[in-house]
């Protein structure tokens, strides 16, 4: 028997389910979440970009690359094999090759690393050859990427104060006393430095310096 009357309907959590506050809820938290990995994601990227984005260096990794391949040539100083040769290159900057002994009695090859500027591959690359082996090709690698200038010059002499942009160590009968890199970077309007002093058997550099100066 029925009195009639509609039964009443009770809202509440669905049998097995859930409510529509506690989807939403849901879905607002996981939006969120979302965004804020997204947002770790694009700034992990930016970052390894920019780290990756220069080739094998940074710009200041760079120079501090070449200061240690300096303090390898000078430490072969005294044998035939190790040299310092600078020359000007046109509009592209300077030519920079440096050999050195690496290794000790029989094991030991002459390696040459040749630094230049080139606008195809679009910066700064070594060059790098194995005098001793004919046999192994001379590798190329792009070691600074965005690199739009790159001037090298040395001091001759502590005293006389000038600087050139040439030098030949078997001409001259030695390495120069100071070595000067400069590098232009794209987009950059000042001009990142390095000077290596070169006093007898030692290598010292100073810190990184900010030249004025526009672009190349």
């Amino acid at each position: 028997m029925t009195d009639g009357k509609t039964p009443e309907k009770r809202i509440g959590r669905p049998p097995g389910g859930f409510t529509l506050l506690e989807v939403i809820a849901a879905t607002v938290i996981a939006a969120l979440v979302t965004a804020v990995l997204l947002a770790f994601y694009h700034a992990t990227v930016r970052s390894l970009e920019r780290l990756t984005g220069y080739g094998e260096h940074s710009p200041d990794g760079c120079l501090l690359s070449l200061a240690a391949t300096l303090r390898c040539g000078l430490s072969s100083v005294g044998g035939a094999e190790a040299s310092f040769l600078l020359q000007g290159d046109g509009g592209t900057g300077s030519r920079l090759s440096v050999c050195s002994l690496i290794g000790q009695g029989r094991w030991s090859d002459v390696v040459r690393h040749r630094y230049r500027l080139d606008r195809n591959a679009g910066g700064l690359v070594d060059e790098t050859q194995v005098l001793t082996d004919p046999r192994q090709a001379t590798v190329t690698n792009l070691i600074l990427s965005g690199c739009t200038g790159w001037v090298v010059a040395v001091l001759g002499d502590h005293a006389d104060g000038g600087w050139t942009d040439c030098w030949n160590s078997v001409r001259s009968g030695g390495w120069p006393a100071a070595v000067e890199l400069r590098l232009w970077m794209k987009g950059e309007q000042q001009a990142r430095r390095l000077r290596i002093w070169l006093p007898v058997g030692t290598v010292v550099t100073s810190g990184i310096g900010v030249l004025e100066g526009g672009t190349m």
